[in-house]
């Protein structure tokens, strides 16, 4: 028991309150989830003994052991008490290592490891090289290996061949590793199949339910998350699988912006091809999904949504993603208008984000006021979204725009930040057919719409600049259909009557077109809770983790070097970990303490905990100044950086320079 919890233990019997172990094991709780502590995280450990970077961290069931894999080819076991290196186990890998974990029910004596090689070996104590044992190859790399503890002697590999494969130790078969695939047993569990276009998908991450291990979430090389039950599955034989029959899953997560792009210019759909799911993770009690996405934000799933009825309009997913919830006294009303008058000032200062989170924190007030005073606040946060112009804020001022119209269709503001939504979310089809209607209604708009009534020769060019950059990925996608309007639908939709143009605002469901994906019409894309602030387009191993007791914070690593983390219930940043001289990859929270490990491009590990006396967080003019800087790395189209992701090699060879060892080899994660 700590000196706080005896002081606690004091005070209660003080006040004749109870002081049973569960009392104290709450307040426990209650302590590791404040942000105080959050706020007082400093490296306690850095941990040497890889020599390349550390692609993947898992900590064992009682937290007293963490084990690491790198590029050096080696697992490394680390002694949480000790902080020190307890086994380095010379795996027999011959490329970078991805994926490691303890296995259940062996006493911590069984690790698995996959890697670039393909390979899945199996590692036994004491952790000799003759202790290390080949049990299985993908025919692309394995790119995460997991396990549960309700499934004792079990665990499971992804690789990018779309392949999930089941494994259990009492079983293995040496017919596993043979090269003649029609000799291999029947242990392929799940097959991803292909995209949208021709693309094979491949598996990026996995996450096992925590208390319902049958069931398994992928995150793929689209932007589709797939939940899958075992129960339903029998494994086959790998020949027998082929790309034109994938798994079907059970449950598909997708964020609205992604899956809603029908009607979005061919650059656009095709930057959404690539914002491929990262890593995902179920929370302690399996009800959420934490999704994180390369090229964009992290999103927060509910599990289960198949069953519930669906929207009354598609338009509204994730509608309420930004809101906070206030605690106000006094007259709401009164408040909104000074509220209001605040947060209108921000914005003509160039303050948006200021703007949007002072708006957001009074969401249920805003929501009971009267329609004209709604109508202000969602027009000011169609601007204020459209000024920021973050990854997904164009969506989100679409959003408000049409919550605005709903009040009021006739209102020219409204309109003309629709049609501004329209354009900068990519459908330049449809925000120019409605500036149309705003002109031939709004006359005195005309020169606010001039520059979206005409067809803008910049779309195609940049069009032309990424299919130079990715001609490859172009081949593969195509066949990929985009369901642009003609001119001829627009010049028609000019022509109507004043009276069905207001309509038309907000009745338009042909942005709205929902596809299937794997055989499956409902998916869901009502997040919610967004991330914002990590930068996630360097490496494919970038993981978000909830973090702390009852999952009360999200953390991810970035491209920048930081280890961010937020409030999982406002989405709001709280702070920032400087976690690695290049690239933050991995972060896993301890399962008891308040503990993060962390790793990434660098060759070691590092330990978090709350020793400082002191908040140790950056300011909020410091967290704000990073966030803007990530989101303006990933808003930056293709054409106007150099694409080092083209060469993975050099990239790393550029990070690495100036290492006081030299340059270390690095393969691309």
């Amino acid at each position: 028991m700590t000196n706080f919890e005896r002081l606690l233990e004091h005070r209660e019997r003080s006040f004749g309150l109870r002081t049973s172990r569960f009392a104290l094991r709450n307040a426990q709780k209650k302590l590791q989830a404040h942000t105080a502590l959050v706020n007082r995280l400093v490296c306690e450990s850095v941990l040497k003994k890889h020599e390349g970077c550390v692609n993947r961290l898992n900590w064992n069931h009682n937290g007293s052991l963490l084990a690491s894999g790198s590029d050096d080819n080696r697992v490394v076991i680390w002694d949480y008490s000790k902080k020190s290196a307890r086994h380095v186990i010379e795996t027999g890998h011959s490329m970078n290592i991805f994926g490691v974990c303890f296995i259940p029910d062996t006493n911590d004596h069984v690790v698995a490891s996959g890697g670039m090689d393909c390979e899945v070996r199996l590692h036994y104590a004491p952790f000799r090289l003759e202790g290390s044992k080949l049990i299985a190859t993908h025919r692309e790399r394995v790119k995460d290996v997991v396990a549960s503890n309700g499934v004792p002697k079990v665990f499971w590999s992804g690789a990018e061949d779309g392949l999930v494969r089941q494994f259990d130790i009492r079983m293995l078969n040496e017919r596993y590793t043979s090269s003649n695939e029609e000799n291999m047993p029947g242990n392929v569990l799940m097959n991803l199949g292909r995209n949208q276009g021709t693309r094979r998908l491949r598996v990026m991450g996995m996450s096992v339910h925590p208390t319902d291990p049958t069931k398994i979430a992928l995150a793929c090389g689209d932007h589709y998350v797939r939940l899958y039950d075992r129960r339903m599955l029998r494994p086959r034989a790998v020949h027998s699988w082929t790309s034109d029959s994938p798994t079907i899953p059970i449950e598909v997560f997708s964020p609205p912006h992604m899956h809603y792009d029908t009607a979005c210019n061919a650059f656009t759909q095709r930057q959404h091809l690539k914002s491929h799911s990262t890593s995902v993770q179920f929370s302690s009690d399996g009800s959420q999904l934490l999704c994180s996405y390369h090229s964009d934000n992290i999103y927060l799933f509910t599990v289960g949504t198949q069953d519930v009825q669906v929207l009354d309009k598609v338009w509204r997913s994730g509608v309420h993603v930004d809101e906070i919830c206030s605690q106000t006294s006094g007259s709401p009303f009164e408040d909104l208008e000074l509220i209001l008058k605040e947060a209108g000032q921000l914005v003509e200062h160039g303050q948006f984000s200021n703007a949007i989170s002072h708006l957001q924190r009074y969401s249920k007030e805003i929501d009971a006021a009267q329609p004209s005073l709604r109508l202000r606040v969602y027009c000011l946060l169609a601007r204020a979204y459209l000024d920021r112009n973050w990854r997904a804020d164009a969506f989100v001022a679409m959003q408000y725009c049409l919550r605005a119209l709903e009040i009021e269709s006739r209102d020219s503001t409204t309109r003309t930040l629709y049609v501004k939504a329209l354009s900068q979310s990519g459908r330049e089809n449809l925000s120019r057919s409605e500036a149309k209607k705003v002109v031939s209604e709004f006359p005195d708009r005309s020169e606010d719409m001039q520059p979206f009534t005409t067809v803008r020769r910049e779309a195609f060019e940049s069009e032309d600049i990424e299919n130079d950059i990715d001609e490859e990925e172009e081949e593969d996608e195509e066949d990929i259909e985009f369901h642009d309007e003609d001119d001829s639908a627009e010049d028609a939709s000019s022509c109507q009557s004043e009276d069905t143009m207001a309509v038309d605002a907000t009745a338009d469901e042909s942005m709205w077109e929902s596809r299937t994906v794997n055989g499956l019409a409902h998916i869901t894309t009502d997040i919610q809770r967004r991330y914002l602030g990590y930068c996630n387009i360097q490496t494919d191993i970038k993981e978000a983790k909830f973090f702390g007791i009852d999952d009360a914070f999200v953390v991810s690593g970035s491209d920048d070097g930081m280890a961010y983390i937020w409030e999982k219930s406002t989405g709001e940043l709280v702070n920032a970990l400087q976690a690695d001289e290049d690239i933050v990859n991995c972060v896993q929270s301890h399962p008891l303490d308040l503990c993060l490990a962390t790793s990434g491009i660098e060759s070691v590990v590092r330990l978090w905990t709350p020793l400082a006396e002191i908040d140790v967080s950056p300011t909020q003019e410091e967290l704000f100044r990073s966030v803007s800087q990530n989101q303006s790395q990933m808003n930056r189209r293709e054409g106007d950086r150099i694409n080092f992701m083209q060469n993975p090699a050099l990239f790393r060879l550029l990070l690495q320079a100036h290492h006081e060892d030299g340059i270390q080899v690095c393969a691309p994660s």
